[in-house]
C-alpha cells in the first residue's frame, strides 16, 4: 500500500500587505515634512509676535485719548444744534406789521441799520434779511422808508394780502428756504409762527425769536432756542414822544 506523502503548503503574504505597507512610508514621509515645516516656521511666528508687540507698545493710544477719538467720531453723526457763539449762517424774516404795532405800543423807534448789525453778529453768512410788509404806493413816506431799508441791506418782501396771509407768506419762506440757513431770526412776537418755529427746532436749527415781551405769545417764547427782548438790543430802539409811522 502506498502511503501520500503529505503536502507542505506555504504561507503566502497578503497582497494588501503592500499597500500597507507603502501607506506607512507615505506616512512617515508626509510627517518628515511636516515637522520641518514646523520647524523652519518658528523663526517667523517669534519674529511676527515680537514685531506685534512692538507696534502696539509703540502707537496703542491711552484710554482718555481712545474715548476722546470715539466721542468725536459719534458726535459727527449726530446733528448739532448752532450755538449762540457759532450761529452759521443766518436768515431774518421780520412781521413789519408787528414789529410797527409793538413798538408803537411800547412808545419807541427801531434804528433799522442798528437792528441789522445786532442780529447778524457771530454769523457765518447772511442769507438775507426779509422785511414782509404791504407796501403803499400812494404813501410817499412809507416808499421812502421802504427805499431806505433797501439801500441798508433789507430786502423788502410785499404783499397785498391780509394780515394771516403775511404770517403765511413768512412761514412757507422759512420752510422753502431752511436748508440754506443754521439760524432763523423771526422777528415777531405772533403765536401763529409757533408751529413752524417748532419745526424748524426739531429739524436741527437754530431759531431765535426777537419781539416785545410784552406782545409775545408765551408758547413762541418757550418753544424758540433763544428769546431776545428787542429792548435789550444795544441802541436798537429809541424812546421817542410823537411816534409816527416813517
Amino acid at each position: 500500500m502506498l502511503t501520500q506523502e503529505p503536502q507542505c503548503r506555504v504561507w503566502q503574504k497578503p497582497v494588501y500587505s503592500k499597500a500597507l505597507s507603502y501607506a506607512s512610508l507615505a506616512i512617515s514621509a508626509i510627517g518628515i515634512i511636516l515637522n520641518n515645516l514646523a520647524i523652519a516656521a518658528i523663526p517667523l511666528l517669534l519674529i511676527t509676535l515680537l514685531l506685534y508687540l512692538h507696534l502696539q507698545q509703540t502707537f496703542e493710544p491711552s484710554t482718555s485719548k481712545l474715548n476722546k477719538n470715539v466721542a468725536s467720531e459719534v458726535s459727527t453723526f449726530i446733528p448739532q444744534l448752532p450755538t449762540s457763539s457759532q450761529r452759521g449762517r443766518v436768515a431774518i424774516f421780520i412781521d413789519a406789521e408787528n414789529l410797527y404795532f409793538c413798538s408803537k405800543e411800547a412808545g419807541v423807534k427801531i434804528r433799522y441799520a442798528q437792528l441789522l448789525k445786532e442780529l447778524t453778529q457771530s454769523a457765518s453768512g447772511i442769507i438775507g434779511a426779509y422785511y414782509y410788509t404791504s407796501v403803499n404806493q400812494t404813501n410817499l413816506n412809507h416808499c421812502r422808508f421802504v427805499e431806505t431799508l433797501q439801500s441798508i441791506g433789507y430786502e423788502i418782501i410785499p404783499n397785498q394780502f391780509q394780515e394771516k396771509n403775511r404770517d403765511s407768506a413768512i412761514i412757507v419762506d422759512m420752510m422753502r428756504y431752511q436748508d440754506l440757513f443754521d439760524t432763523v431770526v423771526l422777528v415777531s412776537g405772533d403765536g401763529d409762527f409757533c408751529n413752524p418755529v417748532h419745526f424748524l427746532k426739531e429739524s436741527h436749527h437754530r431759531v431765535e425769536v426777537v419781539s416785545f415781551p410784552a406782545n409775545t405769545n408765551q408758547n413762541l417764547r418757550e418753544i424758540a432756542t433763544e428769546y431776545i427782548d428787542i429792548l435789550s438790543l444795544h441802541n436798537v430802539s429809541q424812546k421817542v414822544i410823537d411816534f409816527k409811522h416813517s
